[in-house]
């Protein structure tokens, strides 16, 4: 994403990062909906709170009380919390489309498609096994502008942001009743980055490159038949970014959904 930070009186700083984040979790469980959109519709809606990696690109930085900024093109990856909603619908038996919409982060549009066991419609006991792939993009822009204790005008930066996402994963679990169901998935995601940092006194910052994220998680699902219900996921995630160098960044992570059915 790109913040505009203007902190207190008291830090007398302020900052413009260009960044974006990357979900820990999906929520994706191995059941589709299991109806044809034609004949039944069946969708559902959930709010989405985990754990996310977060990626800065770039950053300008001052501090008034020691005149002078501080322009850096140096990548570097943190955790952060993600909210979120997620949609899905059911299009036909074995096959569902989701919208995801993350903060900060590049909303998703996904296929999912069934290959094991009874549907969320048939709440039958069992295996389950579901493949999805999805893409998504993201573009923002901010900009920040310093002044002279005077009230002029010092420097003026603006920065520009655009990712394009890619994802895929397997979703594997076992229903034991119609209220619970324990999963594991597995993701795979690439996330595509241009940014760019500006300024008419300093040179212009520019910096594309690839972040990689592998993730596992295992994850269960309360519910009260189709209507009601909530995903609770424990994780691990590993994020490696490649331009002029390679690093890596990786932790365990927890997240939580709660979701209503039509």
């Amino acid at each position: 994403m790109l913040k505009l930070l203007l902190l207190s009186l008291l830090t007398s700083c302020a900052a413009l990062k260009v960044d974006y984040k990357m979900p820990n979790h999906r929520f994706m469980d191995p059941e589709t909906r299991g109806t044809n959109v034609i004949k039944e519709r069946s969708w559902f809606i959930l709010t989405q709170m985990s754990a996310a990696k977060e990626l800065e690109l770039s950053s300008v930085s001052t501090n008034f009380v020691f005149p002078g900024e501080t322009v850096s093109d140096n990548q570097a990856f943190s955790d952060s919390l993600m909210l979120g909603l997620q949609a899905g619908l059911g299009i036909m038996p074995f096959l569902d489309v989701h919208y995801r919409v993350d903060h900060d982060a590049p909303s998703m549009l996904i296929t999912k498609i069934q290959l094991l066991g009874g549907s969320v419609k048939d709440l039958s006991e069992g295996h389950k096994l579901a493949l999805w792939g999805g893409v998504g993009s993201m573009s923002e822009s901010d900009n920040l502008t310093i002044s002279n204790g005077d009230g002029s005008i010092k420097r003026s930066y603006e920065g520009e942001l655009s990712v394009r996402a890619y994802e895929g994963g397997l979703s594997y679990g076992y229903r034991f009743s119609p209220i619970f169901m324990s999963y594991v998935n597995l993701v795979h995601a690439r996330f595509n980055a241009n940014s760019m940092l500006t300024s008419p006194s300093n040179p212009t910052v520019i910096v594309r490159g690839m972040t990689n994220q592998n993730a596992a998680n295992l994850g269960v699902k309360f519910g009260y038949s189709q209507r009601v219900y909530t995903h609770l996921e424990l994780g691990y995630s590993m994020v490696e970014w490649r331009e002029r160098e390679r690093f890596k960044y990786d932790g365990m992570s927890f997240g939580a959904t709660f979701g209503i059915g039509f």
